[in-house]
């Protein structure tokens, strides 16, 4: 994207470095307590015997392979289709003008950093899909630190493409989308941070 290697390595260095230290901050957080509802007796007792069917006669490993291979591919194919709708949404924002709306907004916000337009337009499209807006970031003018710092906040924060697909995957689970939301942001603070 940049044609400079090294930038690369700073660039992941500083992404993984800051995924373990929110990681690691978050060890210290206070456990919450999950609520559960509780499970009717005849659920209970459904599940145990589907548990004792499985015991004695376990599913076929090829059964199992292609199970796999299918849920597998199902997700590809998910990830895909998420892309490809970020994507068209930013270029239907983009043709109706509204990431340049989006780009003014965030130049003024940001008017004490001296964040450019390109940088700014760059920001608003890497908010819907991350790929694109680091790639109009890294074909802006403006200088190389800016530039890098503006990545680096991209791949921190990942874009609304990314979110839902990780929320996709995570519905089932207690994460809450306002927590995830708020790991992103204090991750984008640290990259930046281990960027500059």
């Amino acid at each position: 994207m940049f044609n400079l290697p090294w930038m690369g390595y700073l660039l992941a260095a500083a992404h993984y470095l800051s995924n373990l230290i929110i990681g690691f901050l978050l060890r210290f957080r206070p456990e919450t307590a999950i609520f559960h509802p509780p499970i009717p007796h005849h659920l209970f007792r459904a599940a145990c015997a589907e548990l004792s069917n499985y015991e004695e006669a376990p599913p076929a490993t090829g059964k199992l392979l292609s199970d796999a291979i299918r849920t597998a591919l199902s997700n590809v194919m998910a990830v895909g289709g998420f892309i490809i709708i970020f994507a068209v949404i930013a270029r239907m924002l983009t043709v109706w003008g509204i990431m340049d709306i989006l780009a003014l907004i965030l130049t003024k916000l940001m008017a004490v950093f001296d964040l450019s337009y390109p940088i700014a337009y760059g920001i608003s499209t890497g908010l819907f899909e991350i790929t694109i807006g680091s790639r109009t970031i890294a074909a802006s003018q403006a200088d190389l630190l800016p530039k890098i710092l503006a990545v680096s906040a991209l791949l921190a924060f990942s874009g609304l493409s990314i979110i839902a697909q990780v929320m996709s995957i995570l519905v089932q689970t207690p994460v809450r989308l306002s927590f995830y939301l708020k790991m992103r942001f204090s991750q984008v603070i640290v990259s930046i941070g281990l960027t500059m």
